[in-house]
């Protein structure tokens, strides 16, 4: 594998996804015609391409409301699969006014939850897609409900689909003054109630920012690499982020062209989001320093840590699930400083003090990347927060003890919640006095970039005077 491909590697659910949004406008009719060559099992059984996107979408919402990632069943063909991630992109960005929308027309609560999603899967065609006929989404809806549910909650389904194209206008614009204000924001309840704190126009410019397409983004790995006439179009540069000044990121106008290889790109790239820049480059990671990044999967910030190190560092990188570490694997086979690890971070593999720096980037509630990840306005309550900070508490203790004095601990996430960040390390500290804080951001989310969070911390060494202190690291002296 060469440097540019591992750009294409990072391809987690909400890359995808918005992958799928930009590029994948294709029509119905345009999918028949793509698809007529390469026949699945459902359409040798007779199944058009739109109940086979309606029953695949149904599929996958089912898999989300058990708990498990929505992704379109592998027997469907490529494009079916493409217009499928773009489908559920749409109902878990515009949800919030859907469900309102059913609510409003449905004369009782709408069960079991499978047939609420055939619905809701019905007016996200309807009020906000491109492609399908209103009256074909109508009857592939009601078509799958009469399969699933039988004859009576398939008319139950026609009946709402029908009024609602009666009643309203695409995406609902002509009911904005009925709208509760969640709604209107495009949030599910908990994450509108969690955000009160902030002002009216916080709250409204961090929904709306959140509800736009998020832009797909590379990092130039080599920073020496000259622009030549091989240099794509469609990659344009991206002001510098004060957050990460070493660091020439680009925004990718023709993501199909990326992803499918169409060019060879100079000097290396991968696909990554400038807010991921922010922990790696508080780290800074010095040549011949040994690193642990203790949840690393996919890799991105791994990959950094080298390049700021200029391959010179010692990097342990370290994930527990045997697929994440697949594509770890995938995305730094060509990186010799890097050496991979199975292990759990609560309880890492490793001695005391074993380390000069950890990089600790903590599963947590996602609020950061929700233009990536829509699925999160949803999943997020406060007991999966409360959950969530216990978790972070214990890997970050956990952590704490891979620290050689004078070291660094540098934890970050990709959340907006001070229960996750600032309070967080607060707790630590107040539980850890042989730690001190050298710095910390908070980035909201942006046109070009997410949001995160991450604080630099020092372990406290024994100086000659008998005096605790923590030795700066060459760039911060």
């Amino acid at each position: 594998m060469t440097r540019q491909t591992s750009a294409l590697l990072e391809r987690n659910v909400s890359v995808t996804l918005e992958f799928a949004t930009r590029a994948c406008r294709t029509t119905f009719s345009q999918s028949t015609k793509t698809t007529s060559h390469s026949m699945t099992s459902a359409q040798q059984n007779h199944q058009s391409i739109p109940r086979q996107v309606v029953t695949a979408a149904a599929h996958a919402l089912q898999r989300w409301e058990n708990g498990r990632e929505a992704t379109a069943p592998t027997s469907v063909s490529k494009p079916v699969r493409s217009i499928v991630r773009n489908l559920l992109f749409s109902v878990f960005r515009h949800r919030a006014r859907i469900d309102w929308a059913i609510d409003q027309l449905a004369s009782r609560k709408v069960s079991p939850e499978a047939l609420h999603n055939i619905l809701r899967i019905g007016f996200c065609q309807i009020f906000f897609m491109d492609g399908i006929a209103p009256a074909t989404a109508v009857d592939e809806c009601v078509g799958i409900a009469r399969k699933k549910f039988g004859k009576k909650r398939a008319g139950f389904v026609n009946a709402v689909l029908r009024q609602a194209l009666r009643n309203f206008s695409p995406g609902l614009q002509d009911q904005e003054q009925n709208l509760p204000e969640h709604v209107k924001l495009g949030l599910g309840q908990a994450v509108y109630d969690q955000w009160q704190t902030l002002s009216k126009t916080q709250l409204e410019d961090r929904a709306q920012t959140l509800l736009a397409e998020a832009p797909l983004t590379v990092r130039l790995r080599d920073r020496e690499s000259t622009i030549g006439n091989q240099w794509p179009v469609y990659l344009k540069p991206l002001p510098e982020f004060d957050w990460a000044p070493d660091c020439r990121f680009y925004h990718c106008e023709n993501p199909e062209r990326l992803f499918t290889g169409e060019d060879m790109l100079p000097g290396g790239f991968y696909v990554q989001d400038p807010s991921t820049a922010l922990a790696p480059t508080i780290l800074a990671p010095n040549a011949k320093e040994t690193v642990a990044d203790l949840c690393a999967a996919p890799g991105g910030k791994t990959l950094l840590l080298s390049d700021l190190s200029t391959g010179k560092a010692n990097i342990i990188a370290m994930d527990r699930n045997t697929r994440r570490i697949h594509r770890l694997q995938e995305n730094t086979d060509q990186e010799s400083g890097i050496a991979l690890v199975a292990g759990d971070a609560q309880k890492p593999p490793f001695s005391h003090a074993a380390f000069d720096a950890v990089l600790l980037d903590v599963p947590c509630s996602n609020t950061g990347v929700i233009r990536r990840r829509p699925d999160v306005r949803w999943r997020f309550s406060r007991e999966s927060l409360s959950r969530l900070v216990e978790l972070q508490r214990e890997i970050l203790n956990s952590a704490a003890e891979l620290i050689r004095p004078g070291g660094r601990l540098v934890y970050s996430t990709c959340s907006l919640e001070n229960e996750e960040n600032g309070d967080q390390i607060r707790g630590f500290l107040d539980g850890h006095s042989n730690f001190e804080l050298i710095s910390e951001q908070q980035i909201e989310p942006g046109q070009w970039h997410d949001g995160a969070y991450a604080v630099k911390l020092c372990r406290k060494s024994q100086s000659s005077h008998g005096m605790d202190k923590c030795a700066l690291h060459p760039s911060e002296g």
